[in-house]
């Protein structure tokens, strides 16, 4: 979800730095007897708090109180403490600093969009690291052993992968427009990957444009570039915002896709928005996770965590309640392999053996031991897709997610 790591809304709050570079270990729990304290740092002020913040904390505190609750740990209980980013890529180091150094926790959730400007104090201190593995090639680097990828290591040459131009080819489309985020080179990387997986299917790729400055909402000339191409099938890497003026703009055009794909855009705030309901009938919106529409084991366990811990009523979550659960449950996962006693050491090793984890279910299989071979923002693969129709969410892939493989020796970045 890199591309929701730009743009959108809110205010200012203050976060204490801490810089004292402590050399004391680093084995404690973090927490109070008994306990494990985790750290979640994600912008919960600024302009990146609308896709981050509140709902990021949610959805962490929905996972942890879950565990809490069930007894998951065997009598461990989990706490969490927040360190605000405030959506100001300056503030990673110290909102790190603060969560290891003051905080003392146990582990940090990388859950925000600045976690890549503090890492390395996480390195020097051998604190585990959880985040999703889109937002920076630390996560595939062998030296920084105690950072863990949800999603999987990204491969940083964001390479061409096999599976997406087919699933478009079965869709009945033959031609390809991809746009990206001018500056923001991973999402150029993207959509360039997706042109490379219709290419492998035999489609064609006439129109790429990689310069849409963030934040835009004027995609009159696009629209008119995109009928004149004459495509049938949409690949975008944008915001939210953007992707609904593109959207409305292309329907004015008389522009009709056939099929699309809208990276990690699958959020209830689209069904919320009148404006974005009415251009988004039929359109296909990236799925890193499982739809809350299939009703699996753990899509129903999520939804009914959100609702008993977070109050949340709505039939599908939304990205920034997925980067807090996905991080607390591989915390989670981490905690469990290790067993009694947990020292930051022994969470390191046992997490790094773990080659089959899945959150339940929600998404494909990722190999913990693995320093790359993932596409970023696909976890373990794999995507799945959700359309709407008649204001709801639904899987047109079904249950099982469309599987991508990565072709050797191709790169994007």
């Amino acid at each position: 979800m890199r591309k929701n790591l730009v743009a959108l809304s809110a205010g200012v709050a203050m976060l204490i730095a801490v810089t004292a570079c402590s050399s004391e270990s680093s084995s404690g729990s973090g927490g109070g007897e008994g306990d494990v304290k985790l750290g979640l740092m994600t912008s919960v002020t600024g302009s990146l708090a609308s896709s981050f913040g509140q709902a990021t904390i949610d959805g962490a505190q929905a996972r942890i109180s879950l565990a809490n609750d069930t007894g998951e740990l065997a009598g461990t209980k989990v706490s969490l403490v927040v360190g605000d980013e405030r959506s100001d890529p300056n503030q990673g180091l110290a909102t790190v600093q603060q969560l290891v150094d003051k905080e003392k926790v146990f582990a940090v959730l990388a859950s925000g969009a600045y976690f890549f400007n503090g890492y390395r104090y996480t390195v020097q201190k051998n604190v585990p690291a959880i985040g999703m593995g889109f937002d920076g090639p630390q996560w595939s680097d062998k030296n920084n052993s105690n950072l863990f990828a949800a999603w999987g290591s990204g491969d940083p040459a964001q390479p061409d992968f096999s599976g997406l131009g087919d699933y478009f080819k079965s869709r009945g489309g033959s031609s390809v427009c991809s746009l990206a985020l001018a500056g923001i080179p991973q999402t150029a990387g993207t959509v360039r990957s997706m042109q490379g997986s219709a290419q492998l299917a035999g489609l064609q790729t006439p129109y790429l444009n990689t310069e849409v400055p963030p934040g835009s909402t004027d995609f009159t000339a696009v629209s008119l570039a995109i009928k004149s191409s004459g495509c049938d099938i949409l690949a975008a890497s944008m915001t939210t915002g953007s992707y609904i003026a593109l959207l409305a703009a292309t329907k004015n055009a008389g522009v009709t896709f056939k099929t699309s794909y809208l990276t990690s855009a699958y959020d209830q705030a689209i069904l919320d928005d009148p404006a974005a309901l009415a251009v988004s009938d039929g359109i296909g919106f990236g799925a890193p996770w499982q739809p809350a529409s299939l009703k699996s084991a753990g899509t129903t366990q999520l939804m009914d965590a959100l609702a008993k811990y977070a109050g949340w009523q709505k039939p599908n979550p939304t990205p920034g309640q997925m980067f807090g659960w996905f991080t607390a449950d591989l915390a989670i996962k981490g905690l469990k392999v290790t067993g009694e006693n947990p020292t930051q050491e022994k969470f390191i090793e046992s997490l790094r053996k773990v080659t089959d984890y899945d959150a339940n279910g929600l998404i494909c299989p990722v190999d913990m031991s693995k320093w790359e071979g993932y596409i970023p923002g696909f976890p373990g693969n794999c995507t799945w897709v959700a359309q709407v129709e008649n204001g709801e969410f639904t899987s047109v892939t079904g249950q099982g997610p469309v599987k991508l493989a990565i072709e050797p020796g191709t790169s994007n970045k």
